[in-house]
């Protein structure tokens, strides 16, 4: 996995790409806030709307939540969805600059 962020000031632009089974994938660029801590709030993500997006695998996003936290040379990465149909899928990771 590899996580790329981009910071100016407070502001922080996130992508990501996954290789998984030779595939490769990620998820829409986030954009938010970072404060002192390392924590970084996301205020958007690009192409979504509204909280009830389609997907067409796996039905409606009923919720979700999403955190990203700096500490040193790590950052520590959680991301879960509720779908209509599959329930809740979650990623996480740890990643070292």
């Amino acid at each position: 996995m590899r996580l790329i962020v981009e910071q100016s000031g407070s502001q922080v632009t996130v992508t990501t790409s996954m290789r998984y089974q030779g595939r490769t994938s990620g998820f829409p660029a986030m954009t938010g806030t970072i404060d002192a801590t390392g924590a970084v709030m996301i205020t958007d993500i690009a192409g979504v709307t509204s909280p009830f997006v389609s997907d067409t695998g796996c039905g409606t996003v009923r919720g979700g939540y999403f955190t990203l936290t700096f500490s040193g040379r790590e950052a520590h990465w959680n991301m879960a969805f509720e779908y209509s149909r599959c329930g809740v899928i979650g990623y996480s990771a740890v990643l070292t600059r």
